[in-house]
């Protein structure tokens, strides 16, 4: 980025408004290095930003337990409940709303947090592990990511119109004289101006969908091909019996789910401004709770709840089956 900023600053010749085109680009760089850094330097927040949701050294809790059932009970501890007074889930397993534990970290894990292997750390509301950032990235530095990857598209379009420009008027106007060339430096712009925006920009696109479907990388990925096998029950039957899904529990709408990521102003969109929060009171955006779609989750509630019932008689048909066998 930097060459090809250096390069575009020494051919730009035949624009009228030069100085303007170039205070454009050399913006949308400082905001491309700016926000790339901020990236690394926010980090993309873990449990251990909350010292209460960390589990005292050497605790086992069960993970098939949730707030209707018998507590969490540590092997020398004790019981040990969930901190429902910090965050309320909204995950489920075997059918029923869970609390989530972490082994390795040993602490509470909120809903969208995952582990990853990479970092050695839980992940609050955990995207992807990202090789370019050489970090994770996660609830806190999601929308600098965002906007990165915003800015890096936008620097590598611009550079590709004035450089495309300044080609375009090199053949246009055949000034093809002893004291005339073409500059290769110019070329090699265009080239990967093209390359980069084509690049960066797919994958600019792909983001910004999930960000508006209020998605993680790892929760589409999940919802697409069901690699954990905890979506099963999200579906329901229209009239005519076909099967569709529920929906995301976490889509709030288009304009509510950039809002939860971006903050609630333009400038907020626009600038790299701070908008989460290391508060646990209510309606914080701390990474710990997270507002869900009641429509679907009541849904989804309704669905594990049948879906257990099923469970049970098919057992106790079994157990039937069995008494009569013998």
């Amino acid at each position: 980025m930097t060459w090809a900023l250096w390069a575009i600053t020494s051919q730009l010749h035949t624009l009228s408004y030069k100085n303007t085109a170039l205070a454009i680009a050399y913006v949308l760089y400082g905001l491309s290095i700016f926000t790339y850094f901020r990236v690394i330097y926010e980090g993309p927040g873990t449990p251990y930003d909350f010292p209460e949701l960390r589990l005292p050294p050497e605790s086992e809790p069960s993970y098939n337990n949730n707030e209707y059932q018998h507590p969490y009970t540590l092997e020398n501890s004790g019981p040990v409940v969930p901190p429902t007074e910090l965050y309320t889930t909204h995950t489920f397993k075997d059918h029923q709303l869970s609390y989530h534990s972490c082994r390795t970290c040993n602490t509470w894990k909120p809903d969208r947090c995952h582990h990853c292997k990479t970092c050695k750390s839980c992940i609050l509301k955990m995207d992807h592990h990202c090789p370019w950032f050489a970090c994770c990235i996660g609830f806190r530095n999601h929308k600098f990511f965002i906007q990165s990857l915003c800015y890096i598209t936008s620097f590598c379009g611009w550079l590709l119109l004035l450089s495309g420009h300044e080609l375009y008027r090199f053949f246009a106007d055949q000034d093809f004289d002893l004291h005339s060339y073409l500059s290769l430096n110019l070329v090699f712009v265009v080239v990967l101006s093209f390359t980069f925006f084509i690049a960066v920009g797919v994958f600019t696109a792909f983001s910004v969908y999930l960000l508006l479907r209020n998605y993680t990388t790892i929760e589409f990925q999940n919802e697409k091909w069901n690699y954990s096998k905890e979506n099963e029950a999200q579906y329901e039957f229209d009239s005519r019996g076909k099967r569709r899904k529920l929906g995301h529990i976490y889509d709030l709408g288009s304009k509510n789910n950039l809002r939860a990521v971006m903050g609630d102003s333009w400038a907020a969109w626009v600038l790299p401004i701070k908008v989460t929060s290391m508060s646990l009171a209510p309606g914080q955006r701390n990474g710990i709770n997270f507002e869900v779609n009641e429509a679907t989750f009541e849904k989804l509630c309704n669905n594990a709840k049948l879906q257990e019932q099923l469970d049970r008689q098919l057992a106790e048909y079994r157990d039937r089956l069995r008494g009569s066998d013998e």
